[in-house]
């Protein structure tokens, strides 16, 4: 009797270090300049700090987003190369509706609604790392 053996072969792994998890967030992170465009406050430029949500990864903070100061934090939802801010009001009663993209790695376009009582403001901005 002859006995054949097969030899099943794995292909060589060369790398057997894991690939390196990156955070969707990281691109975002960081202070931008702010060039915005409102329909009652008319034109302006001020920094917007992006911090990743402690509590939540899919989530990022907007420090100082329409000039509402560093102490009110608007969240913002990660997928791919946008945030979108979805009906948060804050504690000064304006509620944000709206999205920025990611055009570069240097540069976000941003079209958003501000409203309060009286009044609904139209925005677009441009971020500027």
């Amino acid at each position: 009797m002859i006995v054949i053996g097969f030899y099943s072969c794995k292909p060589d792994d060369s790398n057997n270090d894991p690939q390196p998890v990156t955070d969707p967030r990281d691109k975002f992170i960081g202070t931008w300049t702010c060039s915005e465009i409102s329909h009652i406050h008319g034109t302006s430029a001020y920094p917007v700090t992006i911090s990743k949500d402690p509590s939540n990864t899919s989530y990022v903070l907007l420090s100082d987003f329409y000039q509402l100061g560093d102490t009110i934090k608007i969240k913002g939802l990660v997928t791919n190369s946008t945030i979108t801010i979805s009906n948060q009001t804050t504690s000064c009663n304006c509620t944000f509706n709206g999205s920025g993209t990611l055009a570069n790695s240097t540069t976000m376009n941003w079209n958003y609604t501000e409203t309060d009582i009286a009044d609904i403001d139209t925005c677009t901005a441009v971020y500027n790392k």
